[in-house]
């Protein structure tokens, strides 16, 4: 009688069956597990990567935020005007008084005599004559000077111009067109002329010869003193006959000109000459010797020079070379003035003529 083992034989191939199913089971589960770890493993190095390389980006945005430092350029050089452009400059403007003003800057003295010129030929161009000669006595070279002179006489010729008002035209229209009691009938009484408004002086119409002849000696003594006559003395003293050399103070300011300087004060002020009482000439020297009190001065509020003690006004150069140019061969042979009335005096006849 055999024995019977068939339950045996098939537990073990039950049992082996159940292993190899478990091996594919394994298998396939550990292949299908395998790549997601390896998709984790490679992963890992790039969010290492990341973490490392963003304090990079970091450090760059503090670069791009730092402003950069502004490019040094070179410093623009300002081209030099000169005297000549600046004065042609403030004539095309209209302000003669700048102009003036550049030109008395410059102490070449031919520099400066043209560049004057050039002022008073746009003062001429302007009408402005009276300015004009303000601006020629500037002139610091005498032969300029002169030639300005004549060619402010022939422009002023050509232009109709006069420093005073000219009625010729106004009077002839009314004498030919119009009657009345202006007509001079031969009695004398009927007259129409011009009417000068301030002050005309003219020698040769208002003024008088009152020279005579002096018989006692004291003209040829005074006239042996005015030989000495000196700009050199003390001119704060008082003086009843102070005498002054032309001749020798015109050598004086001519030689302060031609070195750049302006006159000393005084000159300016005649050493404080209030009046001219004599005048003396000596021909063969070419000399000429005012005299006349003077004492000295102080300025008031209005500025003018005036002598201490007496208060009169003292005697200016500029006003002695005026009256000295207007009467020389050249000159116009008459001068005046105005009276310009006052701001605050207008006021006062404008509120007078209203209340009234």
């Amino acid at each position: 009688m055999r024995p019977n083992h068939p339950r045996v034989g098939s537990s073990v191939v039950s049992v082996l069956a159940t292993v190899v199913c478990l091996s594919v089971v394994l298998a396939v589960t550990f292949y299908l597990v395998n790549p997601q770890s390896e998709m984790t493993v490679e992963k890992a190095p790039e969010q290492v990567q990341t973490s490392v390389e963003s304090p990079l980006v970091l450090e760059e945005q503090e670069t791009v935020a730092v402003t950069p430092a502004a490019e040094t350029k070179p410093a623009e050089v300002t081209p030099r005007v000169s005297p000549e452009e600046q004065v042609a400059a403030h004539l095309t403007s209209g302000e003669f008084g700048q102009a003036i003003e550049v030109a008395e800057t410059v102490s070449n003295l031919q520099e400066r005599t043209l560049l004057l010129k050039m002022v008073v030929k746009a003062q001429m161009d302007s009408g402005d004559f009276m300015a004009a000669l303000g601006t020629i006595n500037r002139i610091p070279l005498d032969e300029e000077r002169t030639q300005a002179m004549g060619e402010r006489a022939q422009a002023m010729s050509l232009a109709g111009g006069s420093q005073l008002a000219d009625f010729t035209e106004l009077i002839d229209l009314i004498q030919s067109q119009t009657s009345g009691g202006w007509i001079d009938d031969g009695s004398g009484e009927g007259s129409l002329r011009q009417f000068s408004a301030g002050v005309r002086v003219d020698p040769n119409g208002m003024l008088h010869h009152i020279s005579k002849q002096e018989l006692k000696g004291e003209l040829e003594a005074l006239g042996a003193k005015a030989r000495k006559a000196s700009l050199n003395k003390n001119v704060a003293q008082n003086s009843q006959l102070r005498l002054i050399s032309l001749t020798r103070l015109e050598k004086e300011v001519q030689q302060l000109i031609e070195e750049g300087r302006s006159p000393v004060e005084t000159m300016k002020m005649l050493a404080g000459l209030t009046r001219v009482e004599y005048v003396f000439v000596y021909p063969e020297d070419q000399e000429i010797v005012v005299a006349g009190p003077a004492e000295a001065w102080i300025y008031n509020e209005q500025g003018l020079a005036v002598g201490v003690e007496s208060g009169r006004p003292v005697l200016q150069l500029d006003d002695l070379v005026t009256i000295l140019r207007t009467f020389s061969d050249n000159g116009e042979e008459i001068f005046g003035c105005s009276f310009d009335p006052r701001a605050e005096g207008l006021a006062r006849v404008k509120e007078f003529v209203t209340q009234s």
